[in-house]
């Protein structure tokens, strides 16, 4: 599979798990105080279990991953073989990213930790969560799905090729 093909499918897929994201998040604007688990009757388990399979399917897109070219820049003399300045605008802006990507993991943590403990009334992220799930649960799981995705493909040890 082309690179291009590759990461418009990678695109597509976090656009559309925003755009689920947003839906889910509209909805939930109408709930009331309580978290609204009263009339659940969707079974959590089945999301669970599609999580794991598209976590499992990611880690196979990363498979298909061509990673001759990370194996030709590897090493410190990488930046000049490879153009000098792009590559090492590339190698910025990944690194950008990827702060960014931890940063925004650790502020929902925190806010996941403050949520729990509910010092000033917040309510823990995972309780809009089973929100989603009682009102929408075909979205909250599509949504997952595309987290876990992507996070397959991101997080799965790519196998080295015999050459």
């Amino acid at each position: 599979m082309k690179r291009t093909a590759r990461v418009a499918l990678l695109g597509l897929i976090a656009v559309l798990m925003v755009m689920i994201g947003g839906r889910v998040l509209l909805a939930t604007r109408a709930l009331a105080e309580q978290p609204c688990n009263a009339n659940d009757s969707f079974p959590g388990w089945l999301i669970v279990v599609v999580c794991l399979a598209t976590f499992g399917l990611g880690g196979g897109i990363g498979r298909l991953r061509d990673s001759s070219a990370d194996r030709d820049s590897v090493g410190p003399g990488a930046l000049a073989i490879q153009g000098g300045r792009r590559a090492l605008w590339n190698s910025v802006v990944i690194h950008l990213i990827l702060t960014l990507l931890l940063l925004s993991i650790l502020l929902v943590l925190a806010y996941e930790t403050v949520g729990l403990r509910n010092p000033w009334g917040l309510r823990p992220i995972t309780s809009y969560v089973r929100c989603a799930k009682t009102i929408d649960p075909w979205t909250t799981i599509v949504a997952a799905s595309a987290v876990t995705l992507l996070a397959g493909h991101w997080l799965w040890h790519p196998t080295q090729r015999a050459e």
